[in-house]
């Protein structure tokens, strides 16, 4: 498979081919892999299964409904749960610059990542 520049970024194969995150790798011999190696859901949901797996995410932050969406060409920031951008829409190239620069209230999302609620995969 031959990744874009902005996947290279991000992604690295495994012995077995299978791509992770190696700016923000799995580490099954600290974690298990109840959570495919990472500590909790909130993180393998945002490092593995958003920057890697490209599926788009949903959470809650002091009660407030957040949504980001993975493309094959960006990653970005959605008004609701239709997954479509708008004008208000915040993009980056992949996934890990949005989870490394995205504000949330104030907070880099990358520092309040354990402390999101309801985090989901659509």
């Amino acid at each position: 498979m031959d990744l874009t520049k902005s996947e290279q970024d991000v992604l690295a194969p495994d012995l077995f081919g299978h791509y992770y995150n190696k700016k923000y790798p799995p580490q099954t011999e600290k974690y298990g892999n109840q959570y495919l190696g990472y500590p909790n859901w909130n993180q393998e949901v945002f490092y593995y299964e958003f920057a890697v797996q490209g599926y788009d995410v949903e959470f809650k932050y002091n009660g407030r409904t957040y949504y980001l969406m993975a493309d094959s060409e960006y990653y970005c920031t959605c008004p609701d749960n239709r997954f479509t951008p708008d004008e208000s829409s915040i993009y980056f190239k992949n996934g890990n610059e949005l989870i490394e620069q995205l504000e949330i209230e104030g907070h880099k999302l990358i520092d309040i990542i354990d402390d999101l609620e309801d985090v989901e995969m659509m």
